[in-house]
């Protein structure tokens, strides 16, 4: 689920997104509880923004709808950060980040709101399972 500023979170105490509008290369990207899939989704993301950056074109994102329209490619935020509960998992993904040659992905811990509060655009990665009995925010 991707979100917008503006919002809040019926669980949780209103967030005011209210900054000033910011140019793609300064926008920030959250990846509320980065487990596997929030993980998954993050990586692809930061490999996709890599190859474009050492000159591969061939996985533009500019589309073509069935309808003949054409859509420019969205330009990707600069800077990511994760949020993760335990700090084991903390650890871990900020090895495989920086391995990687991610430099720009800072991980929290137990730190959602601050998060959301630094980004300009939220995905939150629960499960069904996991929503209603995450303890941190």
């Amino acid at each position: 689920m991707f979100m917008a500023k503006g919002w809040s979170l019926p669980l949780f105490d209103t967030i005011d997104m209210s900054h000033p509008q910011r140019e793609s290369s300064e926008m920030t990207m959250a990846v509320l509880a980065c487990g596997t899939m929030g993980t998954a989704i993050l990586s692809g993301v930061l490999d996709f923004q890599l190859s474009m950056e050492n000159g591969d074109n061939s996985k533009d994102l500019a589309a073509t709808s069935q309808h003949g329209e054409s859509f420019e490619r969205v330009p990707l935020p600069k800077k990511y950060i994760a949020t993760v509960g335990r700090d084991s998992t903390a650890k871990r993904l900020a090895s495989t980040f920086s391995e990687a040659g991610h430099s720009n992905v800072e991980v929290f811990q137990q730190r959602n709101v601050e998060a959301v509060r630094r980004s300009d655009i939220v995905s939150v990665s629960y499960t069904h399972l996991t929503l209603p009995t995450t303890p941190y925010v």
